[in-house]
């Protein structure tokens, strides 16, 4: 058990479970750093040799919510901040398929937050500076369609337009692909 996040440095071994607070975690403008890439490098490190050990594979999933929470405030500059921090934890996560084959990344969200759109005030967008603002249009979620992207082994595989519980079913398929169940992860 883990009560700060400088301890994942002293980590070479599972299981771990880290509380680091009693809420969520600061934002990336109250000086959170790079917890999110450091914590998914450690996870991949540590399943990976567990994985190995066991010839067996393993899923990890990992969650940019404080994307939504800025989303929430309609805060344009920190959802681009916590992007930016979810961006450099995605790449650590398509690095370790890089090294790893038979690695898929997926990529998406639960759901749309805020309604962002921006616009340009200028009417011509050739001119570099086009005056583009931020607008949202809600604090809560909107019905717009999310996002899937994939990289690795497979992501040929799921394509299109899919409702969240077909993706659901392509992933379980993908994983165990001679098992209509879901394996005991616990041995």
């Amino acid at each position: 058990v883990l009560t700060d996040p400088s301890q994942l440095d002293t980590l070479s071994r599972g299981p771990v479970m880290g509380f680091f607070t009693d809420g969520h975690l600061p934002k990336m403008s109250e000086g959170r750093g790079d917890y999110l890439e450091r914590a998914i490098r450690k996870a991949l490190e540590i399943l990976s040799r567990e994985a190995g050990e066991r010839d067996r594979g393993f899923v990890l999933m990992v969650e940019g919510s404080q994307i939504d929470l800025r989303a929430h405030d309609n805060d344009a500059e920190g959802v681009l901040a916590e992007m930016r921090d979810f961006d450099r934890a995605v790449a650590a996560a398509m690095d370790f398929a890089d090294r790893h084959p038979g690695t898929l990344v997926v990529v998406t969200a639960d759901h749309e937050t805020g309604g962002l759109s921006i616009p340009s005030t200028d009417v011509d967008f050739e001119h570099g500076e086009a005056g583009i603002e931020y607008r949202f249009s809600t604090g809560g979620h909107t019905a717009a369609m999310v996002p899937v992207y994939l990289y690795g082994t497979g992501a040929e595989r799921i394509n299109g337009v899919l409702d969240n519980t077909e993706l659901a079913r392509t992933l379980k398929r993908l994983i165990l692909p001679d098992s209509g169940r879901i394996a005991n992860v616990s041995d």
